[in-house]
């Protein structure tokens, strides 16, 4: 029953991410309460189980990817590994009772991330279109930010690289986030970065929990899934309303973060 609980975890979590994003606040609740995991190895299985889907994602971005400049995708793909990789280290070094304490906050900052993807999303699509009236096409990055300006995005980006192997929740946001403040304007573009640079994240915490503790039955059953929900969800993306599944998930992150503060600090 485990598995299975698992495994329906990881397709939802699949087909949510292929729409809307958010599907670790399916799978980690799942693995703490119905599979009977630790915070602290329910994070690492779900790092773990969830990649296979977000790379199949990144494979049918490959084309907006191709328009990046080589330099900036290099760049950026170092930073989050970089990230990601000590992200990871830190979380393998939490003692599993301080991470049930940081957990509620973790998952707050999520999903009021979340909340903000929207207007967020809304704003850079203002922006480009501004962009596209003034110069009559997207263009890419700016290079005419300063040094210091796109300095200081990079260390940004290497912030959320950190958050996104410790914890991951809501990464995709922030990321966005990131490109938009570093003068990236072309939406397609930035999508296509962003899951590339979530996957790598992902993928370098992958590596460094292979000497962590992963539940590898669990984490293995939760990968098949994943790729499966992944695959559905692209399918069934258009014909989902986005708007009442995202009020789901914020409607499931908030009464996550109010349970684990109870749990936690009670």
């Amino acid at each position: 029953m485990h598995l299975l609980y698992a495994a329906l975890a990881a397709f939802v979590a699949g087909g949510i991410n292929a729409v809307a994003g958010g599907g670790t606040f399916v799978t980690f609740p799942t693995l703490t309460a119905l599979v009977g995991l630790s915070d602290k190895i329910a994070n690492v299985t779900s790092t773990v189980g969830l990649w296979p889907g977000s790379l199949a994602a990144a494979v049918s971005a490959r084309d907006d990817l191709r328009r990046l400049p080589r330099a900036t995708v290099v760049g950026y793909s170092v930073v989050s590994l970089a990230g990601g990789g000590l992200g990871a280290g830190l979380l393998l070094i939490t003692p599993a009772k301080t991470f049930a304490f940081i957990i509620p906050w973790l998952l707050t900052l999520a999903t009021t991330l979340f909340i903000v993807s929207k207007p967020l999303s809304r704003r850079i699509k203002a922006r480009v279109a501004a962009a596209a009236s003034a110069s009559g096409a997207a263009a890419p990055p700016s290079a005419s930010h300063p040094v210091a300006w796109r300095a200081a995005a990079m260390a940004m980006h290497l912030l959320v690289a950190v958050y996104g192997g410790y914890f991951g929740a809501g990464m995709g946001v922030m990321i966005l986030a990131g490109l938009a403040v570093a003068g990236f304007e072309d939406l397609h573009e930035m999508n296509a970065l962003k899951v590339l640079l979530a996957v790598l994240i992902n993928a370098v915490a992958c590596f460094v929990f292979l000497w962590g503790p992963v539940d590898w039955a669990i984490a293995g059953v939760m990968a098949a899934a994943s790729v499966a929900g992944g695959l559905a969800g692209m399918g069934l993306a258009k014909r989902i309303s986005a708007d009442r599944l995202r009020v789901l998930i914020i409607t499931i992150g908030v009464t996550l973060s109010v349970c684990y503060f109870w749990r936690a600090y009670h």
